[in-house]
């Protein structure tokens, strides 16, 4: 695989310098043959460290552990510096009627089971996590899976999932992700956009949040694009579903398919 690796850097510079070479991606729990490979030489002749950020088994937090783990193998072998992309990643997400399509293999099933009504907080806490941890670009596995897709009949009805990917388009684009910070199972995210922040929080059970005043908003986005005004004593119900709190709504672009 190291390689190859080289070869193709050799190929795809010799056609256009811009090109971009990615390292082969390891997944999941995969650290210790991560580790090997870069061991070999792996990684240096790529432009981008690719890694497949599964958690199959695990709530979406799992994914700053693995983060950390990976960024703290690159720094051992010197290749901190390179970007790190998270070129895939997907949970089991519930369809319209519960179920997981027809093929669902028996290596799945000690998979976590994503519900129709959860899948939105889940992809949300993901995308946002995978953000806050440094990584530059997020592929989601997938648009049209029966089991882990974003939309069921072979793509042409977007689920929740899909909502809450659009969501983190609208609140994140063109912004710098600048923490996720947790403290007793409520997750903070502060965004910054220009010149104002922007705060996304979330906690894993339901709890009673007041906001800040020095947060110095106003305004509650949920993902699927609703607003409203927040009350004048900044309460609020908070769940797993991550919401914006921002001054004013923020613009939203469509990003899906038609």
């Amino acid at each position: 695989m190291v390689d190859l690796e080289r070869a193709a850097r050799s190929v795809l510079k010799s056609v256009n310098q811009n090109n971009l070479v990615l390292s082969p991606s390891f997944q999941a729990a995969a650290f210790d043959k991560f580790d090997e490979y870069l061991s070999e030489g792996g990684g240096r002749y790529s432009d981008i460290i690719s890694y497949h950020f599964y958690a199959l088994q695990y709530p979406p937090e799992e994914i700053v552990d693995r983060i950390d783990r990976v960024n703290g193998i690159l720094k051992k072998h010197g290749l901190a510096n390179k970007p790190l992309w998270n070129t895939e990643m997907g949970w089991l997400l519930a369809n319209r009627d519960g179920g997981f399509g027809t093929s669902l293999k028996p290596s799945w099933e000690k998979w976590r089971r994503i519900s129709f009504s959860d899948s939105p907080g889940v992809v949300l806490q993901a995308l946002l996590l995978s953000f806050s941890g440094g990584i530059d670009h997020v592929f989601w596995y997938s648009w049209n899976a029966q089991q882990m897709g974003l939309a069921e009949n072979r793509g042409a009805d977007p689920k929740p999932a899909a909502q809450a990917y659009q969501a983190a388009f609208d609140w994140l684009v063109g912004t710098q992700m600048e923490s996720c910070e947790e403290n007793a199972a409520r997750w903070v995210c502060r965004v910054n956009a220009g010149d104002k922040l922007r705060y996304i929080v979330w906690a894993t059970t339901p709890e009673q949040f007041t906001v800040p005043a020095d947060w110095k908003v106003n305004t509650l986005t949920s993902y699927i694009g609703e607003s409203r005004s927040i009350a004048s004593d900044g309460g609020l119900l908070i769940d797993a579903q991550p919401v914006l709190l921002s001054e004013g709504a923020v613009a939203t672009r469509s990003c899906m398919h038609p």
